[in-house]
């Protein structure tokens, strides 16, 4: 009996490992490059469906656009919400607090290059005393979903009512940029995505709980293929004005199938990069659990840019990176 066991055991994890090589070996051989052959055509593709103005929410929603900003081309924009609770840390920080901003605050303004900080109704002391003229405010009328999924409609649609050409979206209370990002990440079909610690999605248990629940909420069901992708990290977001619109626009599509308060965004970046920037996937027993971004060249290709040197190793605090974008 014990032989019995031993046996049909490792029939079982042969056959768990042949089915896996064979997910992947499907993607990489038959989506992947049916993806790449449609890819500059689908950059089209960037309408994003008017009902994300008004659905799940109790007003229309709207940012606010002054003159000044139909002169921009190049922006790095990031979001400092305070009327509405952290739904990672459970924390409303309604008083503002310039530490809070501080690291992208003040590499913004050494650079000297443009910053958009979106608001929720931030005092407007705060507002004078920190606003230059290159850092600027403006107020954001948002719905009812996660502040972090709010946050990708508001920038869809500033870009789209405006001339910026390039656009980088970040986190604001754990990223520093150490250089223009805008002067070595500028192709027009390429989208740079930051690198999360964890090096596929399979290998993510908070990531695959994400998804589980956003799965629920949604009746959406990824393919087999998804949870061998390496796993991207939204907290840097960038790239030319046809590929932000493009890609925000799906993200709506995927935002708009739920009407949720809980957050879902990872899910749905990275479902949108497996569908139309197809990574390169790769299945192996021995795959490290985290991620090296200076040995990460599998989680790139022709149209998609992650790791060194856009963003430094996530959750490493590693201030003496060399990347553009060092993220906590």
């Amino acid at each position: 009996m014990g032989i019995y066991k031993k046996i049909t055991g490792k029939l079982g994890r042969i056959a768990s490992r042949l089915k896996q090589f064979a997910i992947v070996a499907a993607y990489n051989g038959i989506r992947r490059p049916w993806s790449a052959m449609r890819f500059t055509r689908r950059l089209s593709e960037h309408n994003a469906d008017p009902a994300y103005l008004t659905k799940y929410s109790d007003v229309t929603r709207d940012i606010e656009i002054l003159d000044r900003d139909f002169d921009l081309e190049e922006v790095v924009f990031a979001c400092y919400f305070t009327k509405r609770i952290d739904p990672q840390s459970g924390i409303l920080r309604s008083i503002p607090d310039i530490n809070y901003i501080s690291p992208w605050y003040k590499s913004i303004k050494k650079l000297e290059i443009n910053g958009i900080i979106i608001h929720d109704g931030i005092d407007e002391d705060f507002i004078k005393q920190y606003e230059t003229d290159k850092i600027q405010f403006r107020k954001y009328t948002a719905g009812k979903y996660a502040i972090f999924d709010e946050r990708w409609m508001l920038y869809y649609l500033f870009i789209s009512k405006t001339n910026i050409r390039r656009a980088f979206c970040t986190d604001i209370s754990d990223v520093y940029i150490t250089a223009d990002p805008f002067v070595q990440f500028n192709k027009d079909e390429v989208f740079y995505i930051g690198r999360d610690n964890a090096n596929k999605i399979r290998q993510s248990g908070w990531m695959l709980a994400e998804i589980d629940i956003y799965m629920k909420n949604s009746g959406f069901t990824p393919p087999a293929s998804f949870y061998f992708q390496p796993l991207y990290n939204v907290g840097i977001a960038g790239g030319s004005r046809k590929i932000m619109l493009f890609f925000l626009s799906k993200v709506i599509e995927y935002i708009l199938l739920t009407e949720t308060e809980r957050y879902k965004e990872m899910t749905i970046f990275n479902l949108v990069i497996h569908k139309y920037f197809y990574p390169k996937l790769k299945y192996s027993d021995k795959e490290p659990v985290f991620t090296d971004p200076e040995n990460d060249q599998a989680a790139s290709n022709a149209h998609l840019f992650s790791g060194f040197p856009l963003n430094s190793a996530f959750k490493k605090f590693d201030n003496d990176s060399k990347a553009v974008f060092i993220h906590k």
